[in-house]
């Protein structure tokens, strides 16, 4: 069935990615329809494509923040060869909505773009996207957030899943990872009285781009700067200097804010030893992969990596991610289990590369001792059928 499953998503690729790879939206024939805006193709007069929808926070049933602020605590062991180490990981996540049209609205809006395109029928997809960065600061109550007090935290992700579909997600979970320091200084703040969060986003596509770009950064003054610091940080290869691809273009932009108080934060707060074993479905390892975001692998449809780890009943288990040319703005997999795992002992990781042929190439089996850092099995610039690299702690965004 899991041979199955594999063979399955290259399939579903193979099927998807010539229309991914040929799609030029035309970013000069923006025009609103159904409160939607929307692209035409350059080549196919009879496709439109239309942008991502507003992002918002997600609540609980409550009418709550979905949030939660895990702690974490691991004493180094004789057996992981680093006892006497005592390790704070800390992760920040909250669920993330975005609005997406009704079947109605996508009707309606086929039938105008038909009816001006002298009746013919046409065809309404999502506009590739190619990269999504966001950013998160944090201000106390009562302070200008031009002011000192008003801080961003460090770059977090929206985490992938395993959906293969061209559609756009309705719903992801944003998640950043925090140092002892940015953790304390974070809870000090709370435990003061209130703050208020707000995450600024930028959705950028590959096409013909604007004349006068229409779109701008939004939000507040430190959301803007650190959008833009992160976006000038962004590696610049061929695709940015206009060979065979067009350049990134700014296609939706928006910032939302929440307030927390002290009680909230509370109920958000949980603490966990990691030398107990990790819970089912914690995110017990950062996954970082920039074949795609960044261009690095033009000859891959999907990379896949295996983790197997030792469940706390002593059995292995195993976790899967994935990562595709189909959502190129996807670089970062927070890997959980079905099952408690124990993170005193060490993970092993594959990854298997699935080429443009549909032939599968994995790698030797690795050993990682510590679960602390960020696994990265980006490709070194230009490889082809390369083993994945070791695991380090930096990245490539």
């Amino acid at each position: 069935m899991r041979q199955w499953h594999k063979a399955f998503r290259v399939y579903l690729l193979w099927l998807t990615l010539p229309a991914c790879c040929l799609a030029a939206p035309d970013l000069r024939t923006k025009r609103v329809v159904e409160a939607m805006t929307v692209f035409q193709d350059d080549q196919r007069q009879w496709v439109y494509y239309y942008t991502p929808g507003e992002l918002s926070l997600g609540r609980t049933s409550r009418g709550k923040p979905d949030l939660s602020f895990l702690q974490m605590r691991y004493t180094g062991s004789a057996a992981m060869g680093d006892k006497g180490t005592i390790v704070f990981r800390s992760l920040l996540n909250f669920r993330v909505v975005m609005q997406t049209p009704s079947a109605a609205q996508l009707a309606e809006a086929k039938r105008l773009l038909s009816a001006s395109n002298r009746g013919e029928k046409v065809e309404l997809k999502p506009l590739p996207i190619h990269r999504l960065d966001a950013v998160l600061v944090y201000t106390p109550v009562g302070l200008d957030e031009l002011a000192e007090g008003s801080k961003a935290l460090p770059a977090g992700y929206f985490d992938a899943s395993d959906e293969t579909e061209t559609g756009y997600w309705s719903e992801r979970v944003y998640t950043l990872s925090l140092d002892v320091n940015s953790s304390q200084v974070f809870q000090e703040v709370l435990q003061k009285g209130q703050v208020a969060l707000s995450l600024g986003y930028a959705f950028y596509t590959r096409g013909i781009p604007e004349t006068q770009p229409s779109e701008a950064l939004t939000g507040s003054a430190p959301l803007v700067a650190e959008l833009r610091r992160r976006l000038d940080a962004r590696p610049i290869n061929d695709r940015d200097q206009g060979r065979g691809e067009n350049p990134l273009s700014l296609v939706k932009a928006g910032a939302f804010a929440v307030t927390l108080d002290r009680e909230q934060w509370r109920e958000s707060l949980r603490k966990v030893d990691l030398n107990e074993g990790a819970p089912p479905g914690y995110a017990v390892l950062a996954l970082y992969c920039y074949d795609f975001n960044n261009g690095i692998r033009p000859d891959l449809f999907e990379k896949q990596v295996e983790i197997k780890a030792t469940g706390v009943s002593g059995r292995e288990v195993k976790a899967t991610a994935y990562f595709n040319r189909l959502r190129p703005e996807q670089y970062a997999r927070s890997v959980r289990f079905s099952v408690a795992v124990r993170m005193d002992r060490p993970y092993s990781y594959r990854a298997i590369e699935i080429g443009e042929d549909g032939r599968s190439i994995p790698s030797p089996w690795q050993k990682a001792k510590s679960w602390a850092p960020i696994l990265d099995i980006t490709s070194s610039s230009g490889s082809r059928g390369a083993a994945p690299d070791q695991a380090n702690s930096g990245g490539k965004q």
